[in-house]
This record gives C-alpha cells, structure tokens and sequence, in this order.
C-alpha cells in the first residue's frame, strides 16, 4: 500500500465519519460557502432587477445591457453550484 493513499484514505475516513471533529468543521465550511453563494445571488439578482426597470424605461446602456448578460452567466453557474452542493 502506497504511504500517500494510506494518508489520504485516513484523510478521507476523518473528513467522512460523523464521529471525526473534522466532519462537523468540513460541513460548517460548507454551509459558510453556500451562505455566501446566496448573499451574492441575491446581490446580482437586486442588480439584474435594477437594469431591467432601467431598461423598461429606455434609460439602460449598452455597458449596463452587456454587464446584465455577464451577471446573467454568473448566476447560472452559482445556481448550479447551490444545486450540486444541496445534491451531495
């Protein structure tokens, strides 16, 4: 048995057991990460609503347009993110 998988697969029974302190610290790491992806989606989403009351309007720029659609990708992938990490 190769020492490098041994100390990983250690690594990786710690993390994974319900009983390892490093499990309830992995999952507060998650849970930090996920409150963060949802303050910055809800950021984007203010701002994408924002350009779309502008545009409504007639008074959105083209830089605010081409901003809205690159939000609008960046939006995509943290919803995706969220759903995989609700998934796992």
């Amino acid at each position: 048995m190769c020492a490098v998988w041994h100390r990983r697969a250690i690594a990786a029974t710690l993390v994974l057991d319900p009983r390892s302190p490093f499990a309830g610290k992995k999952a507060a790491m998650e849970n930090y990460r996920e409150e963060e992806l949802r303050v910055e989606l809800s950021q984007l989403l203010k701002k994408q609503t924002e350009v779309l009351e502008s545009r409504s309007f007639g008074a959105a720029s083209d830089t605010e347009i081409l901003e809205y659609e690159i939000r609008q990708e960046i939006i995509h992938e943290i919803c995706n993110e969220l759903a995989n990490s609700a998934a796992a």
